[in-house]
């Protein structure tokens, strides 16, 4: 049971993990492959730290954009070039590669090292 309040949170988190199970990895030549749906996704939750002009202030780390970009990091550390080599060139125009690149660092996974045994 989702507690009041968060059930959008557990929506966005469940949609997040359907669209992670169909992420595979190419067997042939070991290329990532994302999908246009997690492209979609991080263009709708990070829009507003990739839109071209401009310096946008970076994601905040336990929002959307930041949990999306860790779940899709977390399948592959190249999942960000990926979701770029997908781009259009319509989004690219209103999209910052650099800045969706940039997401990689701006939202790390955390350190395994860090984690406190209870």
């Amino acid at each position: 049971m989702v507690p009041a309040g968060n059930g959008k949170a557990a929506s966005f988190l469940l949609l997040v993990l359907v669209v992670l199970a169909v992420v595979c990895l190419d067997s042939v030549n070991g290329k990532v492959v994302c999908t246009e749906q997690q492209k979609k996704d991080v263009l709708l939750h990070c829009k507003l730290n990739i839109v071209k002009p401009g310096n946008p202030a970076p994601p905040p780390e336990r929002g959307p954009c930041c949990q999306l970009v860790r779940l899709l990091q977390g399948m592959d550390p190249e999942m960000m070039h990926c979701i770029v080599r997908l781009l259009t060139d319509e989004e690219k125009h209103h999209h910052s590669t650099d800045k969706i690149l940039e997401l990689k660092d701006r939202c790390p996974l955390p350190n395994p090292a860090t984690k406190i045994a209870i």
